[in-house]
């Protein structure tokens, strides 16, 4: 391997007297001055285009929170070798901060990148009122699936840890039932009076393993790059920090306005965020595939599966609650406000 990265190395004019091997697919070398990060992605023809669309618009766009990639000799934004593609940025080292502000620069550094290329269109608002009207009733028909299981379950004289874990829920997924179906009511409103939909350019895997925290916050790995909604950036930064129990949920909430004062929301995005965040069909078909096939895994796997879609739940029910009380003033509610 020391062969190839002295080979994609040259066409960056970098000689490496020394070479690191931190992961997989990532590489520390050093010219004896400076210190780089060689990453071999799994970028392929049908993602480049999008992937280096990127840093076309980091650049016209002035976002300073989507980590650089350095140019070959030829000008490019990568090497191809040996099938895989390859691209080099500088090697930053993370500061020491707190949870509370790892998020806030998180928040900071991806509502950036949202505002700044955020672009808007015109939808067909019946076709998304029937999607939605359709996923109402299927979460509907849920809470028979959710009684079914616990008095399956309670028919064992001894319950194991996960049926137990189901049971002891219950009253959890009936609510997660019923505040979605208030979510998808606000949400078909909302949409029926505004039919403009925003798209943002957005990350596709984030999590704090995707930011780095030096003298400015930088997010890194674009490789699952897309064009979509922010929420859809937002729902899966969430249902990462969720999975845990340190995670306070007022941590997300509170400083929640560090992301919106660099990309408005609106009331249609805050209630799909919450929807996403609610989506009991995971949590459901986990429990279907413990009754279809028991000993597939372990006990302690099978119940941590279940808790991590529990918490994310339960997050979105604190995310309703915030949206109910503390919703931001879009730009449109200011405009009527101060007509």
């Amino acid at each position: 391997m020391s062969e190839t990265i002295h080979k994609i190395s040259g066409e960056y004019g970098i000689y490496p007297y020394k070479i690191e091997r931190i992961s997989k697919r990532l590489f520390r070398i050093s010219d004896g001055n400076h210190y780089y990060a060689l990453k071999q992605s799994l970028l392929n023809e049908n993602n480049l285009d999008l992937w280096e669309y990127v840093y076309h618009q980091a650049y016209s766009q002035n976002i300073t929170s989507i980590l650089p990639v350095y140019l070959t000799k030829q000008s490019r934004l990568y090497v191809q070798y040996d099938q895989s593609y390859y691209y080099l940025t500088p090697w930053l080292t993370s500061n020491k901060l707190d949870h509370q502000q790892i998020i806030n620069n998180l928040y900071n550094a991806i509502g950036e990148v949202h505002g700044k290329t955020k672009r808007t269109q015109l939808i067909e608002a019946n076709t998304v009122v029937n999607t939605f009207n359709e996923y109402q009733k299927n979460c509907a028909e849920l809470y028979r699936r959710q009684l079914y299981y616990v008095e399956l379950f309670e028919k064992n004289r001894f319950m194991s840890p996960f049926e137990l874990l189901v049971c002891t829920q219950f009253r959890m997924m009936d609510n997660v039932l019923s505040t979605l179906n208030s979510c998808i009511e606000r949400f078909i409103s909302e949409i029926q009076n505004d039919q403009e939909w925003n798209y943002s350019l957005c990350h596709g895997n984030l999590d704090l393993t995707h930011i780095l925290l030096h003298n400015d916050s930088y997010i890194i790995n674009w490789e699952r790059a897309n064009y979509d909604n922010a929420i859809a950036d937002l729902s899966i930064l969430f249902k990462y920090l969720v999975r845990n129990y340190d995670q306070s949920s007022s941590q997300l909430t509170d400083s929640f306005s560090v992301y919106t004062s660099k990309n408005i929301l609106k009331k249609s995005e805050l209630y799909l965020l919450a929807i996403y965040l609610l989506n009991p069909f995971p949590y459901i078909n986990q429990i279907q595939d413990y009754i279809d096939n028991p000993s597939n895994d372990t006990m302690i796997n099978q119940v941590k599966r279940l808790q991590y879609s529990a918490r994310q739940m339960l997050f979105g029910l604190k995310w309703f609650e915030f949206i109910e009380e503390s919703t931001p003033v879009t730009g449109e509610d200011k405009d009527s406000k101060d007509g």
